[in-house]
């Protein structure tokens, strides 16, 4: 819902309740009603992520968490080449996910890919099942412009897991426009992430 919510309205700053099992966007758990009367107080921060400009052809997209590229059949994995100023590599893989360092606890996290701090404004890749083993996740710099050609099969993309479109090439790159998170107290990451998957 959080990340529906910023495709509808971005850059508004958002507070959300968890109420599912994960929740590492959301600030306030099941026993909210402390942290509501403390919002409604004015006893709240603002914190700006970093987001993805995914473009597609003529459309532009954004993204909170994270832009797919996947395999439209997953029994049969595409070639693509991913380039950039600093990067030229084809892939054999069911799927790559670029992610922020907001949506490094997402499906990125899920499949192998590093826990990034949210303060970092990076782009992450993730291949997904690679053919060569010694394809890794890499982190790039906030000024990276990645490009991604799918050379052989057909692929699909989504975007914070709305859209499944046909694509044959993207560019990726941080966007200049940011997501607004309601804080209410210190964020703790880390103490998260331990008690959520540990």
């Amino acid at each position: 819902a959080f990340l529906d919510a910023e495709m509808i309205f971005p850059g508004i700053p958002k507070l959300e309740i968890n109420t599912g099992n994960v929740g590492f966007l959301s600030k306030i758990d099941e026993k909210f009603e402390h942290a509501l009367d403390k919002f409604f107080a004015g006893k709240y921060l603002i914190e700006k992520r970093s987001k993805l400009l995914c473009k597609v052809g003529r459309r532009k997209i954004q993204a909170l968490n994270d832009v797919h590229v996947y395999a439209k059949k997953a029994s049969r994995p595409f070639n693509a080449r991913v380039f950039s100023q600093s990067f030229d590599e084809i892939f054999f893989t069911n799927a790559v996910i670029f992610s922020t360092s907001t949506g490094s606890t997402a499906h990125n996290f899920s499949v192998g890919g590093p826990v990034v701090s949210p303060k970092l404004d990076v782009v992450l890749m993730t291949p997904v099942a690679p053919l060569n083993p010694l394809l890794h996740p890499i982190v790039f710099g906030p000024r990276e412009k990645l490009s991604r050609e799918v050379i052989e099969r057909q692929a699909l993309f989504s975007v914070d897991g709305a859209l499944e479109d046909p694509v044959e090439s993207m560019e990726i790159s941080i966007s200049p426009e940011k997501a607004s998170l309601i804080l209410m107290g210190k964020a703790e990451l880390w103490k998260k992430l331990r008690r959520k998957m540990f």
